[in-house]
């Protein structure tokens, strides 16, 4: 062995170390968030989305972005489960990619004559963009996650006000409910495992782990841009008149702010997640994708 060898030798438990706990490390975070735009170049395509043949059972304006994910090391506190603390970095990450997912294009070149209607089509954006401000977030914790445990952040819009969108982010437990055989977006691959066979109703409450809530603004510069207004400029929002696909849109965004105004114990939020599955089929879902270094 070389004098070299030595120093080498003594440095690799810190290698592994920080290989196995990366998701962690300081700015490492910038990494996760900053993915989506691979996945816009890659299975992000707008046409996808606008296409208004995709708006079935549940419209793809409420259907779900799953993250898979794992809780490393240093994410673990005293009690040897993740911290209440980082479920809100991983939310961040989830928000972040589903707004992409769904309006990626209208985020990268905003037309403020579609925005905000009230102004008139002539209005210009000049060099604004769309932002989606966080107002507040909360969580509500119901079973631990464990070191190196596997689990699943699936993410969707839960409902609008006139100013406010709610996105809700379910952790579930790896594995216990698949999405349908395809994805609304990736429509090029097939969920992972394929399609689940049928699922039980309290094997579906036991998975879910947590569930956050995010309430956030849309602004066009320093202008406050009404929530149904992007959903119609993003090609989300039933075309033609089409009254029972208004009627479904309409009962989930109601759905969704009753659970709101239940919530004082979560359960009525936790209670989303089993909503959002057909116990023969799994979930429809936009599509999934793996944290960076999460090793899931």
């Amino acid at each position: 062995m070389t004098f070299l060898s030595w120093p080498l030798l003594a440095s690799l438990p810190l290698v592994v170390f920080l290989v196995i706990n990366l998701k962690a490390i300081p700015l490492v975070w910038h990494f996760r968030l900053f993915t989506f735009l691979l996945q816009s170049r890659s299975w992000l395509r707008p046409s996808q989305v606008q296409d208004g043949t995709l708006v079935g059972k549940t419209p793809v304006l409420f259907q779900p972005l799953i993250l898979h994910s794992r809780s490393p090391l240093l994410e673990i506190d005293y009690y040897l489960h993740k911290s209440n603390a980082t479920f809100f970095s991983d939310v961040d990450i989830a928000r972040s990619h589903l707004v992409a997912a769904l309006m990626w294009p209208l985020l990268r070149r905003p037309e403020a004559g579609v925005l905000l209607p009230s102004k008139g089509a002539d209005v210009k954006s000049g060099n604004q963009r769309l932002a989606i401000m966080l107002g507040a977030v909360s969580c509500s914790f119901r079973r631990e996650i464990k070191p190196f445990e596997k689990y699943e952040v699936w993410t969707r819009v839960l409902a609008w006000d006139d100013k406010w969108v709610y996105f809700v982010s379910h952790f579930v437990r790896a594995g216990v409910v698949r999405g349908r055989g395809r994805f609304t977006l990736q429509q090029q691959r097939s969920a992972v495992g394929g399609q689940r066979q049928r699922v039980a109703k309290a094997e579906v409450e036991k998975a879910v782990l947590a569930t956050a809530v995010s309430k956030n603004v849309l602004k066009l510069g320093r202008t406050t841009v009404r929530p149904d207004d992007v959903w119609k400029a993003a090609g989300l929002w039933p075309s033609g008149g089409n009254k029972d696909a208004l009627d479904r849109v309409e009962k989930a965004r109601l759905r969704g702010l009753q659970a709101l105004a239940e919530s004082k114990d979560g359960a009525a939020l936790h209670g989303l997640f089993g909503d959002l599955v057909d116990h023969e089929d799994g979930v429809a879902a936009l599509g999934e994708y793996h944290d960076i270094f999460a090793w899931a």
